[in-house]
């Protein structure tokens, strides 16, 4: 059964944005999609390979696991993280570190 880890704790959403737009990004044949999103939307990753996984900030060379870091995902379990900020953010599997991806947020305002 699927499992849900909490989003962790982040800044405040701006006025208008409580609600944040939610994008799926599937975990498959051990590689993650690349997304170009808005600001204040949601990012929820679901792993459907059957080895675990990890959505960690950084890259392996430059782990950022205090920025976003999902922990080990087994199949079935998801993460998610809202982006509050402009920016590109990398990201990678901590268990396998050649799976990279990364997430472009834009002020489509």
């Amino acid at each position: 059964p699927a499992t849900s880890t909490p989003v962790p704790p982040s800044p405040t959403p701006e006025a208008g944005n409580e609600n944040p737009t939610i994008i799926s990004s599937k975990i498959e044949d051990f590689a993650f999609e690349d997304l170009e999103v808005s600001v204040g939307t949601m990012v929820s990753w679901f792993n459907k390979d059957g080895a675990k996984h990890t959505v960690t900030a950084g890259s392996f060379e430059s782990p950022q696991p205090a920025v976003f870091n999902s922990g080990a995902l087994s199949k079935g379990e998801q993460y998610s993280f809202v982006f509050h900020e402009v920016g590109s953010f990398l990201f990678y599997c901590a268990i396998h570190p050649s799976m990279e991806g990364k997430i472009t947020v834009v002020d489509k305002r």
